[in-house]
């Protein structure tokens, strides 16, 4: 069965998805992923940490994209670990991003959109 999708004036022909389950990531595969995530982590947190740039400097915002990048490898290893999915650990990454995130897009009302996160869980989260 094919799916059409139109666009302006042509449509566009897909086929639907099969499973081919020799190609979903197994838990060697995810480990494997989580391990080059921390070395990637370690190259991306010392571009952080070496950053000497403040709030307000013109570099601020490079160093945030660094700290961005950190939260999204933190992100990448709660989203793949192949136990349960620590719901905790998942609103805090997501918490981080939309934080930093903010800054990029501060018309998104990003910063204002973490405090739901918090809303049905035990964990609350002040920014004092």
């Amino acid at each position: 069965m094919k799916l059409c999708k139109v666009e302006g004036n042509r449509t566009i022909k897909k086929k639907r998805f099969t499973t081919d389950v020799s190609k979903i990531m197994n838990e060697v595969d995810k480990l494997e992923l989580i391990k080059t995530s921390w070395e990637l982590h370690g190259q991306v947190e010392t571009s952080y940490i070496n950053n000497p740039a403040r709030p307000g400097d013109d570099q601020w915002l490079e160093k945030q994209r660094f700290l961005l990048a950190d939260m999204a490898l933190h992100l990448l290893q709660t989203s793949i670990n192949p136990d349960e999915i620590k719901l905790d650990r998942l609103r805090d990454n997501i918490h981080s991003i939309l934080t930093i995130s903010d800054q990029f897009l501060p018309k998104a009302g990003l910063k204002q959109a973490t405090a739901q996160l918090y809303e049905d869980s035990d964990t609350s989260f002040t920014d004092e």
